[in-house]
């Protein structure tokens, strides 16, 4: 039985954020370390240290203002053709992408029967990643066991700990599949960049099919998500809130 390892990160605060997104991708552990070996060196050759996602659409930090005064005015087209090029190391090495955008603020409006029921749009997220991770994990007839790596980021870590806590007493099911949660730094450790990456891009993403629901999906979402046996994160929008309440109401009748 192998082990497969989920690199998990998210994208937004509950406490303080209209949209929050649950995201990363699964694969073998040698197949994250020849990844490894491939985003460092696009960082090195970039002159990069680390790739954080929000850095590099604001253009913080001193790496990236300086490429952002080198680049000049092709400044946001010199950076998005630099991110698809991550996006691909991530293709080439990444197993399938799981993940969860919600709409944050319409679940603050939502009754307070379904929202207790739901505890949080992260537990909603978390559970709808963790799940599908298992499902993914029935390889050739075999039924692998998970570990889960995640940003060591106190907030995040400990409520990572207490939904994964939850699933299980929910789901004794699951309490074989999830054998460990390991908590790794983000700045050392490049499958969570990549976690990271998919994270920001899937919470913009649902933000602008609120706006625009017909809209094509931008460029970057499309080459992270393009190439993993068929596996999508999920939006979580308005509509589909609302379908879940109404179901839950009808499981009562």
């Amino acid at each position: 039985m192998a082990i497969l390892h989920l690199c998990l990160d998210e994208s937004g605060k509950f406490r303080d954020s209209d949209y929050v997104s649950f995201c990363g991708y699964v694969s073998y552990a040698h197949d994250w370390e020849a990844f490894s070996q491939d985003w460092m060196s696009a960082l090195l050759s970039e002159g990069l240290s680390v790739l954080h996602t929000t850095d590099a659409y604001r253009f913080n930090g001193d790496e990236w203002k300086a490429k952002k005064a080198a680049w000049g005015t092709d400044a946001e087209a010199e950076r998005d053709a630099l991110l698809l090029r991550f996006a691909a190391i991530v293709n080439k090495h990444a197993g399938p992408c799981v993940g969860a955008a919600v709409d944050a603020a319409h679940y603050r409006k939502m009754a307070s029967d379904f929202r207790k029921r739901l505890t949080n749009p992260h537990y909603l997220g978390f559970e709808q990643v963790v799940r599908e991770v298992v499902g993914l994990s029935n390889v050739a007839g075999q039924q692998h066991t998970i570990g889960l790596i995640v940003d060591d980021e106190e907030e995040y870590s400990i409520e990572c700990y207490r939904l994964l806590t939850k699933l299980k007493l929910r789901n004794p099911d699951m309490r074989n599949r999830l054998t460990s949660l390991c908590f790794a730094n983000d700045n050392t450790y490049p499958p969570l960049q990549a976690a990271d990456l998919l994270a920001h891009v899937t919470r913009h993403e649902l933000i602008r099919k609120s706006v625009e629901p017909g809209r094509t999906p931008g460029a970057l979402y499309s080459a992270l998500t393009i190439n993993h046996r068929g596996s999508q994160p999920l939006f979580f929008d308005a509509k589909s809130l609302d379908g879940i309440a109404e179901d839950l109401k009808k499981q009562k009748r």
